[in-house]
């Protein structure tokens, strides 16, 4: 009996890297905020947005409007995000004017109204909106172009970001054994033919035969991991040996195999889309983009050799994969999908709207019920750490210096709560850590060392405390203090 282990962007961001959608976007408007440095236009420009200076004010250019709006305080610290300057353009209508692409206008309303993002899922709505009214003031053409530069910029987005380490949980669950009690009704049958000193009487049903199902299991004999996921943590576990990694949509290294599109042939629109014989429409169609490679063939190939179980890690099981996961989740020979879920630091979970989703991936309800493990078998693939560090502003200068104190809660994941732990120690042991000044806070430490975190940090300081960022408090921002948080401190010092 074989493993598929179904890797989506969640499995990322368990490993502590900022790869969500929303992530991107933000990372995108910073670029673009930052971009103003030198551009003596009044015009700045791309194919999703176009930013305008109106000619009835004294700003004569971007280059100009940065030196005024100055984002940076004394020691290069970004004071505003590039979305919240956006917005602040925004809300000054009669000197600026923005101009949204259908597709960025889509995906901000999601950004601003659900507070997350679906590029592929916006797309794809966009996609059908422009064959049902003609009207619509896009293109097929105009959308795929707009889809293909954001990609671009995706990618340049995540070769940003820093590398990760394995965490020994995830490592243990794609290697431990397929329980039998994980398994549905035909792979139990299938398990003792295959392991003839798996006793288990299936027709008793009292607290023997169940406890026998949790202890017995089998090896599996292949492990597959199929990475959704364009990065390289993946690779880190099949550096471990034991398993075979396949990245069905690419990955950074061929950026030129990456596929971004939508993969749903089972909405009762695509037939619509496909009988147009309009290929301009077909361009970002997962299934045909599949055929570029050998992957999707090679993943064919183990899912119909033997028996399988599935892992859920990190994919939301959205409709955006629902031809690639029917073909999984229906095939005979599928007999176990077992989702890992994720614990905030609330205690609550998203394991309900993980299996919300894979029941849409499949046609036959009654293979959903019988495969499908239950809450009670399955685990948290990441916990959320909640984590209060403190944040002391200056505002002032010398001898008017007034010192503002607030605590800020950071939720980091297992794996970046680890990796601060791992990294201040570190510190601890340097003559930087010796000859430090506590009052100030180690922020040059956490900017250096743990940039993704420090980020982090930052962007929560902005929109926690918008006031900080007033006009005429700006003028007079000298520095932000971050203090560690005393949740690491106290774990470092138990270690």
């Amino acid at each position: 009996m074989n493993r598929l282990v179904i890797i989506g962007n969640g499995f990322d961001m368990a490993h502590g890297l900022k790869t969500s959608y929303k992530d991107f976007i933000n990372w995108y408007w910073d670029q673009r905020v930052d971009a103003f440095a030198g551009n003596i236009k009044k015009v700045s420009e791309d194919c999703l947005c176009k930013l305008s200076i109106k000619d009835n004010n004294d700003i004569s250019c971007w280059n100009v409007y940065k030196c005024y709006f100055s984002n940076c305080d004394i020691n290069g610290n970004r004071k505003l995000s590039g979305y919240s300057v956006v917005r602040e353009i925004q809300s000054n209508k009669d000197l600026f004017k923005v101009e949204y692409s259908p597709l960025l206008e889509r995906i901000m309303k999601s950004f601003e109204d659900k507070k997350w993002v679906d590029i592929e899922n916006d797309y794809y709505q966009l996609l059908k909106n422009c064959i049902e009214n003609a009207d619509c003031g896009y293109t097929a053409e105009q959308l795929n172009e707009q889809l293909d530069y954001l990609k671009d910029r995706l990618v340049e987005y995540l070769r940003t970001l820093p590398k990760s380490n394995t965490l020994s949980r995830i490592e243990y669950a794609i290697k431990e054994d397929i329980h039998i009690v994980d398994l549905s009704r035909k792979g139990k049958t299938l398990a003792k033919t295959i392991d003839d000193s798996i006793k288990i009487d299936f027709n008793r049903f009292d607290e023997g035969r169940y406890e026998s199902e949790r202890i017995n299991g089998l090896p599996p004999e292949h492990t597959m991991l199929l990475c959704f996921n364009y990065t390289d943590t993946a690779w880190m576990y099949e550096l471990l040996g034991g398993t075979i990694l396949y990245y069905i949509h690419g990955y950074l290294g061929h950026p030129e195999h990456i596929i971004f599109g939508y993969g749903d042939e089972l909405d009762k629109d695509y037939p619509t889309i496909r009988d147009k014989n309009d290929n301009e429409l077909l361009k970002n169609v997962k299934s045909v983009k599949y055929l570029e490679t050998s992957n999707y063939s090679r993943m064919l190939d183990f899912i119909m050799a033997a028996p399988f179980q599935v892992l859920i890690m990190g994919h939301s099981c959205g409709n955006s994969d629902r031809t690639l996961l029917n073909t999984i989740f229906e095939h005979e020979n599928c007999v176990s999908i077992k989702p890992y879920y994720h614990q905030k630091a609330d205690g609550s979970d998203n394991f309900l709207e993980i299996v919300q989703n894979i029941s849409r991936n499949f046609t036959d309800m009654g293979l959903y019920r019988d495969r499908v493990v239950d809450k009670e078998r399955c685990l948290p693939m990441s916990k959320t750490v909640r984590c209060n560090f403190i944040i002391k502003v200056q505002l002032g200068h010398f001898p008017n210096v007034v010192n503002c104190q607030q605590p800020i809660a950071v939720d980091l994941t297992e794996g970046q709560f680890d990796h601060y732990c791992e990294t201040l120690k570190h510190w601890q042991i340097t003559d930087e850590w010796k000859s430090r000044k506590v009052e100030d806070g180690e922020n040059s430490f956490i900017k250096r060392d743990l940039p993704a975190i420090y980020d982090m940090i930052m962007r929560i300081v902005i929109e926690k405390f918008p006031n900080i960022w007033d006009y005429d408090n700006m003028l007079n921002l000298d520095q932000v203090h971050i203090f560690t948080a005393e949740e690491i401190y106290s774990h470092v010092g138990q270690s």
